[in-house]
């Protein structure tokens, strides 16, 4: 098939000087507000006369999930347009064209460490190919910024390493994030999970959460039938570590627009953000990874 684009540069910068790339975060950041405020909003709402429900915990638990899955929304758009550096059409063409299975296998590749086939062979290295998509091959100027610019391409090559995992384990089997996007397939709330030597009997709490995210996934079975086995899949999450790796992604797409917009325009030095004070112990602590399968 032949794609005619008439300009590709107009078309790029275009696109550069006018998205957002705050879009889905600033999303995000009502949602916690409200979610974190519910009681000052509904009286808000109720001085405008506007009725929200009394189901204000429930509520809650779903403007939460609903945070968690922007994360996953937020990969998307973060690492297609990192993806985007490396092709030969208008980066806006690209992103309106490419596969969702296109990511996804590219998402697997990265967490792996393979980033050599998503470059078009133009970067061997998992911090190569940071410093090519994030930053345009921009390294700062001012030495002190560039004394932790190998620190910084690690930083951001660790962080979205973890993201990506994520998204995989969510994107995979036409499960968890699938089942967002179809809006009744998966159930949130709270959760608790447990375990006893025999009915009736004492029990334990195995794990136990204010924030989980319940749902179907069909695993193909090792026969010619092609057999497949249902599960029934509980997670738990925290909402504050979702909040905290879109916020992350925001800004790495805020500085590809800059460091593009100003390639196309022939600009100098542009201002850029860094993450070489990204404290990696305080998004350890925030993670939540208990997932409870079972076979229905």
């Amino acid at each position: 098939m032949t794609t005619i684009v008439r300009d590709p540069y107009a078309l790029n910068r275009k696109f550069y000087w006018a998205y957002d790339p705050f879009f889905i975060f600033n999303k995000a950041k009502l949602l916690m507000f409200v979610s974190e405020s519910w009681d000052d909003f509904a009286a808000f709402a109720s001085s405008h006369s506007v009725e929200i429900g009394k189901e204000g915990p429930k509520t809650c638990q779903g403007l939460r999930a609903h945070i968690r899955f922007s994360e996953y929304h937020q990969f998307e758009a973060c690492f297609s347009l990192m993806l985007a550096h490396f092709q030969s059409e208008p980066h806006w063409l690209y992103l309106t064209t490419y596969k969702t299975k296109v990511l996804l296998d590219a998402a697997k590749a990265f967490a792996a460490g393979e980033v050599t086939a998503l470059t078009n062979g133009a970067a061997s290295t998992p911090e190569a190919f940071v410093n090519a998509a994030i930053y345009s091959d921009r390294p700062p100027t001012e030495p002190s910024a560039s004394a932790g610019w190998t620190t910084n391409l690690e930083t951001i090559n660790w962080m979205l390493r973890i993201i990506a995992e994520r998204y995989v384990r969510a994107a995979s089997f036409g499960g968890e994030y699938n089942a967002y996007k179809h809006g009744v397939r998966v159930l949130t709330g709270t959760s608790e999970v447990q375990v006893g030597s025999e009915p009736g009997g004492a029990m334990m709490t195995l794990a136990a959460s204010s924030d989980s995210v319940t749902f179907l996934e069909l695993e193909s079975m090792s026969d010619a039938a092609g057999t497949k086995q249902v599960f029934e899949v509980l997670r738990h999450f925290n909402p504050v570590e979702s909040f905290k790796f879109i916020e992350f992604m925001a800004l790495l797409t805020e500085n590809m627009k800059r460091s593009r917009a100003a390639t196309i325009d022939g600009a100098g030095e542009v201002k850029l953000h860094q993450f070489t004070g990204l404290d990696r112990g305080v998004i350890r602590a925030l993670g939540n990874r208990f997932e409870f399968r079972v076979a229905t």
